[in-house]
């Protein structure tokens, strides 16, 4: 297993964790009443680039997340939420990279061909004779831990709208498997992990509904904008869960 981390990460996580830190200590004590836990069900709907063959472009997943935030002021507050999903899985066919030779075959020599003992051939179909099942399976996980404050708008006497924004601390976790046909290694495949770290930007919306004066339904929406060894893309996450406000 590989695992990469970089100084300015490690350096924004200790920043952005000594600041939350000075904020819980400072104001926990004046706004106790505000502060909340929380767990949700969380699907994790990852949408990539591709930057050759083989690339997951994306895929669906469910987990969950768990968070304490609290009030700074009346409007403005603090979330700390750390989600870990279940890992996106897709499974790419390789056996077309061999039977290319059925489209590349014809055009070197086109229709049949004579052998020296006078038995035609047709070029064509040994792209499919040369065919080898081949298969690799790539499945990323992407672990997050968000810093982001909120603005609150009040909906009604029981119920607030909750606008988000700050950073998101990604552990991605790869796993790459090959198998199939082809034998790089004695036994049924080969399969390699590696671990990397970063930083993205983070957005989200809540919508607060109080169902006690100590609970309430709280459905949401986080999109995060990730770098992924080269590839670009959005990790789309739509969650339900409950709060418990002390």
């Amino acid at each position: 297993m590989l695992r990469h981390v970089s100084l300015s990460v490690a350096s924004r996580v200790g920043l952005a964790l000594a600041t939350v830190t000075f904020i819980f200590c400072t104001v926990g004590t004046v706004q106790a009443q505000t502060t909340y836990v929380g767990g949700s069900a969380v699907a994790d709907i990852a949408r990539f680039g591709s930057i050759g063959v083989g690339d997951s472009s994306g895929g669906e997943a469910f987990g969950g997340a768990i968070r304490v935030g609290t009030a700074v002021t009346d409007r403005w507050g603090i979330d700390l939420e750390f989600t870990r999903p279940g890992e996106i899985e897709q499974e790419n066919s390789f056996s077309y990279l061999a039977g290319a030779f059925e489209t590349v075959l014809p055009g070197l020599a086109p229709g049949r061909v004579p052998l020296p003992g006078g038995m035609p051939i047709d070029i064509g179909r040994i792209g499919t004779a040369l065919s080898i099942p081949f298969s690799s399976t790539t499945a990323y996980r992407y672990s997050t831990f968000t810093v982001m404050p909120y603005l609150r708008q009040s909906l009604g006497s029981r119920a607030d709208i909750v606008y988000l924004g700050g950073l998101a601390f990604v552990r991605t976790s790869s796993r790459i498997s090959l198998g199939g046909g082809i034998r790089l290694l004695p036994g049924n495949g080969f399969e390699q992990s590696f671990v990397t770290y970063g930083a993205a930007p983070a957005v989200g919306l809540d919508v607060r509904v109080s169902m006690t004066d100590h609970l309430r339904l709280v459905p949401g929406l986080r999109v995060l904008v990730v770098d992924e060894s080269g590839r670009s893309g959005w990790l789309t996450r739509p969650s339900i869960g409950l709060q418990w406000i002390f």
